[in-house]
């Protein structure tokens, strides 16, 4: 029995080894991605103390990278921390940045190290990123951040400070239903957020009763927890908010955490924000859908597509013109682009009718996203 039981664990120790290795090759692997990225990083003095412009302009491509080392979790910390030691300031927030997206307690002595940063601009996502550990080690850093001489630097080290607090508090409950009740009221700040997703499926229940909540910020934050745990049991229930949202003020939040959601079985759930017929609000929950049909293969995709397109044209959609941003409030544009990622000859008859038939570009973006789409089809040979 004895004998047995050390197979199992030389056997599981076999199957691990190669995944570590692996991981470890792909989080070096975009480590280098992000350095050869550099060259586009602000110089030391244009390093703002603000998340919001910290990729802004050229920059969205490293903030890619480093949300999918991110993706890696605590295996992509050596690399984020070797990032942290760059000579670029640019570069060391964007590794606080990373390490914010990781999270959890493994990553307070990597960011503690680096709170007295020499640059502005990179204790401030320092600061924003140890709200992320979940960690009573990070406090007296924050309190030390706190008195820092850059305005931007102490508010936010107070701010951060405060809700780390309320975490471990609401961590110290009697009980795991009255911890996770306390979690879900802090859900209106992203720290909370992803300290409760760490809970998987035990946190749900609470963040279902989250949805009904009268504080806007917790049912939005609890909508957004339950997308990224994933379990099944959130689904029908976002759906009921979603569809009962409609009769009231269009809100699309549900539409959005359904669309996000990181379960597979969102396919009928897209499905039908794809047939949701309230005007004022369809579109937005539309868009969703369709950028998550995107990138969730499905053996109905091209075919649900396909009837979607046929619909909006039976209606003349594609031959209005829309003001604003075309690709967030025109469902036609949004299906193009989706069909110039995944669709194949058979797409060819629908996108020939939208050329024809749509505005001409300067009205309107539908006819450039179609004949996108249909060169892009076009060149795959598909």
């Amino acid at each position: 029995m004895r004998r047995t039981a050390w197979c199992l664990v030389l056997v599981a120790v076999a199957l691990v080894r190669p995944a570590l290795a692996q991981d470890a090759e792909t989080a070096q692997r975009l480590l280098r991605q992000v350095l050869s990225q550099s060259a586009s990083f602000w110089p030391d003095g244009r390093v703002p103390a603000s998340r919001a412009a910290l990729f802004r302009d050229q920059l969205e491509p490293a903030r890619r990278t480093l949300e999918q080392l991110a993706e890696l979790g605590e295996r992509a910390i050596p690399a984020l921390a070797e990032l942290l030691r760059a000579p670029q300031a640019h570069a060391r927030a964007n590794a606080a940045y990373g390490l914010s997206r990781v999270g959890g307690p493994k990553t307070a002595p990597v960011l503690i190290n680096a709170a007295d940063d020499r640059h502005p601009g990179v204790r401030y996502q320092v600061t924003l990123a140890l709200g992320y550990t979940s960690s009573a080690q990070a406090l007296a850093a924050l309190n030390k951040l706190a008195g820092d001489k850059e305005g931007a630097v102490r508010s936010a080290a107070i701010q951060t400070g405060a809700v780390l607090r309320e975490i471990l508090a609401a961590e110290q409950s009697e009980t795991a239903e009255a911890k996770y009740a306390a979690l879900v009221k802090l859900t209106a700040n992203d720290n909370a957020c992803a300290h409760l997703i760490r809970y998987g499926g035990e946190a749900v229940p609470a963040l279902l009763q989250g949805l009904d909540s009268p504080d806007g910020g917790v049912v939005t934050g609890s909508a957004w927890c339950l997308a990224q745990i994933g379990d099944p049991r959130g689904l029908e229930p976002l759906w009921t908010r979603f569809t009962a949202s409609l009769k009231k003020v269009p809100q699309t939040m549900f539409a959005q955490a359904l669309a996000d959601y990181r379960n597979a079985g969102v396919w009928p759930y897209l499905v039908r924000l794809l047939e949701t017929a309230e005007a004022d609000v369809a579109p937005a929950a539309q868009y969703y859908a369709l950028e998550r049909m995107k990138t969730l293969d499905h053996a109905d995709r091209l075919k649900t597509i396909h009837a979607f397109l046929q619909r909006m044209m039976a209606k003349g959609t594609h031959k209005e013109v829309v003001r604003g941003p075309e690709t967030e409030i025109s469902p036609v544009a949004a299906a193009c682009d989706v069909l110039e990622q995944v669709g194949d000859k058979t797409s060819l008859p629908l996108l020939n009718k939208i050329i024809d038939e749509a505005p001409a570009p300067a009205k309107s973006i539908v006819k450039p996203m179609a004949e996108q789409a249909k060169a892009a089809i076009e060149k795959r040979g598909a």
